[in-house]
């Protein structure tokens, strides 16, 4: 629930620590702990996983 900007192309069977801002909603909020997992997806389309290590602050 919230856009993935990579600088660089991400080919299948890579990975890389990136930055995500998740849209400010309190049930997404609740769910978001370091350890967490979540699909990523385009569309309907399953094409990652993504495991939160780092929780910052909000940026207006």
């Amino acid at each position: 629930m919230g856009p993935i900007r990579l600088e660089d192309p991400l080919y299948p069977g890579e990975s890389r620590k990136v930055n995500v801002a998740f849209i400010d909603v309190k049930e997404l909020r609740e769910k978001l702990i370091v350890g967490q997992e979540w699909r990523i997806q385009e569309g309907g389309h399953i094409v990652g996983k993504g495991i939160i290590t780092n929780i910052g602050t909000l940026i207006d």
